[in-house]
């Protein structure tokens, strides 16, 4: 992923992201460990990300390089599941 470490948890957000706030305010509540890089401002990343996803919004998940297409829901069964 474009020399980012991939494993674990990955969440992509921006500063102002309410729903990238409210995420990262549950995981953290949630103890599920997570690692946030910010996009704000960076065209290249925001190009990897959108080349990756076919999609333009944050917060968008990783886990151990795969692409959580549902979200934070994905994140949530993850954690249910024991995988997080």
């Amino acid at each position: 992923m474009n020399g980012l470490d991939t494993k674990g948890l990955i969440m992509f957000s921006t500063t102002q992201c309410p729903g990238c706030v409210q995420s990262a305010h549950h995981m953290n509540q949630f103890g599920i460990p997570f690692r946030e890089v910010k996009v704000d401002g960076n065209m290249q990343l925001i190009t990897m990300l959108a080349e990756m996803t076919k999609q333009r919004t944050v917060p968008q998940f990783f886990f151990d390089g795969k692409h959580l297409t549902n979200g934070f829901q994905d994140v949530l069964r993850l954690h249910n599941e024991g995988v997080l």
